[in-house]
């Protein structure tokens, strides 16, 4: 009986030993198989031009209500499976207008999510819109970590200006950006003025005096406002503006979009700043900042 079950023994090692063999050729070749397929490409926005989609949207929008161009820009990638090539202006103006809505007699902004089922997007083709939006808002801006991080800083202070003088959130920060110099003047400093409104007559409390730049290339002292928070200043630029008749001739508040609002700013005599040619250049210095950091989306937040 011995041999049979030394046999039998041997069987089984033998058995097992081609089980586990067989087991690791398979892995082996399913690793090669994995390494030598060719991955397939994850679908992502291609031949995007930014400038086009800015200013149809822009175009859109004026004078009601800010439409988001990045959004525009998903809605009319996705059924294209993220290659823009060959858009026309055409395109997108369509797709920017059906963001546009009337409510109540006036102007109002649709969802992402409602514009896409008005387009009777199939739910592969909304999500491919939602992927596109995401990549397109991490890429669009030219800004750093740094500057991200200070406008999401500010960005709520600049959202309730809005609600409560009608100063667009891309205005509002816009004008920090450039009066300080990314929160970094000495006027920010040393007297929280975020704005660099002056303390003319009609201003009551603290003050500050600083060296500024009037035109191209003259610096001269001016008193400016103090303020004990950060906080205190973006209400008191509100209130600055709202109840000063100036800025209501030259028509500040009658307009939802941030062109218009710069191009008041600048009438209406907010800056003196020149170029060489002693042309005025606040509303374009004003436009060029919230373009390149995509504030006007944060308008586009607030206006929803």
């Amino acid at each position: 009986m011995r041999p049979y079950v030394t046999k039998k023994k041997n069987n089984f090692f033998k058995i097992a030993f081609l089980l586990i063999s067989a087991a690791i050729a398979i892995g082996i070749i399913s690793l090669a198989i994995n390494i030598f397929k060719p991955k397939k490409e994850e679908l992502r926005v291609k031949n995007l031009n930014k400038g086009i989609f800015v200013r149809i949207t822009d175009y859109v929008s004026k004078p009601h209500k800010q439409i988001s161009w990045t959004e525009v820009a998903a809605v009319t990638a996705a059924p294209k499976n993220g290659d823009l090539e060959g858009i026309s202006e055409a395109d997108v103006e369509k797709v920017a207008g059906k963001f546009l809505k009337t409510k109540g007699g006036s102007e109002a902004l649709n969802s992402f999510d409602d514009v896409l089922s008005d387009l009777n997007y199939d739910d592969k083709t909304k999500a491919l819109a939602k992927k596109f939006l995401g990549q397109i808002e991490k890429t669009s801006a030219v800004n750093g970590d740094e500057h991200i991080n200070f406008i999401q800083d500010i960005k709520e202070d600049a959202i309730n200006t809005y609600k409560k003088y009608d100063i667009l959130p891309s205005i509002t920060i816009a004008q920090v950006i450039l009066e300080t110099g990314w929160g970094k003047s000495n006027l920010t400093s040393k007297a929280n003025n975020y704005f660099g409104i002056k303390a003319d007559k009609a201003w009551k409390g603290k003050k500050v005096t600083m060296e500024t730049k009037e035109f191209h290339d003259k610096e001269i002292k001016d008193e400016f406002r103090y303020y004990e928070t950060r906080l205190d200043s973006f209400i008191d630029h509100g209130a600055f503006l709202r109840n000063n008749e100036r800025y209501t001739k030259a028509g500040l508040f009658n307009t939802g979009h941030y062109i218009d609002q710069a191009k008041a700013l600048e009438k209406a005599g907010y800056s003196t700043v020149q170029d060489q040619a002693g042309n005025k250049t606040y509303a374009k210095l004003l436009s060029d900042i919230i373009i390149d950091n995509n504030l006007m989306l944060i308008d586009s937040e607030a206006q929803r």
